[in-house]
């Protein structure tokens, strides 16, 4: 287990400190304290020196000691730590290519969707803005995705993330997927889990587009974008302790 890090002063000088130490994404932190840290291991039943994984660049071992901290940094409620654990485990997955994603000058950032009963338990959005503001485990999740591939993989900007530009999902991407109203079987059962799994797919995104339909004088058939290229996607469930 790490040592224990001891700041004096305001809450200010906890965010100044890590943001000296580049362990932030450029916003305040939630100070993961000793007690908010075992807090959220309490929802796991897996050892703290456990390690999910190995994330590139620098394939430092990512335990669920520093996952959980990371998750309290990113603002994540204790109960969101399985959805981060199966997210770093699918990412740390070597047909992932993290080490793709960290060290490209490409913007693409990782996306990651909550399948099966845990996404309304937890609340995760999968409708309307849900890639947008106002639902804190989308936020929260997401975002400690991206710190754990910061403070655990390397991926610091201008430093191992060699991203030209980036782009604003580069702070986290997580969504749900609507279930209830796509016609289609969820992703994970097409991936071949049962409906009622609890179950998280990463896969890499370069970014939002918009696509939209306006009267025209060119066919229908000529507005219709191109397939996108096939993605790599890792898909697993959050029973951790099942799935070492």
């Amino acid at each position: 287990m790490p040592e224990l890090l001891t700041i004096e002063g305001e809450i200010s000088d906890v965010f100044d400190y890590y943001e000296a130490q580049g362990w932030t994404d450029g916003l305040p932190v939630v100070p993961p304290t000793e007690a908010a840290v075992a807090a959220a291991l309490e929802y796991t039943d897996l050892a703290p020196d456990d390690v999910l994984g190995k994330i590139p660049a620098t394939r430092a071992e990512a335990t669920v000691h520093a996952v959980a901290v990371n998750a309290v940094m990113a603002g994540c409620k204790p109960e969101y730590l399985p959805v981060v654990i199966s997210a770093i485990r699918g990412l740390a997955h070597p047909d992932f290519n993290a080490y793709g994603i960290q060290a490209t000058t490409n913007p693409v950032a990782v996306l990651v969707v909550v399948n099966g009963p845990i996404a309304e338990e937890l609340g995760f959005n999968g409708k309307g803005n849900c890639l947008g503001q106002g639902f804190r485990a989308n936020a929260t999740v997401g975002r400690a995705v991206r710190l754990c591939m910061i403070n655990i993989g390397g991926g610091a900007p201008q430093t191992m993330d060699k991203a030209t530009q980036g782009q604003p999902g580069k702070y986290g991407m997580c969504i749900a997927e609507n279930e209830e109203e796509s016609p289609w079987d969820p992703f994970h059962v097409e991936r071949g889990y049962d409906k009622e799994t609890r179950a998280v797919s990463v896969t890499p995104s370069p970014g939002r587009r918009t696509f939209s339909t306006w009267p025209a004088a060119a066919p229908p058939e000529s507005c219709v974008p191109s397939p996108p290229r096939r993605r790599r996607w890792v898909t697993r469930t959050c029973n951790s302790a099942a799935d070492r």
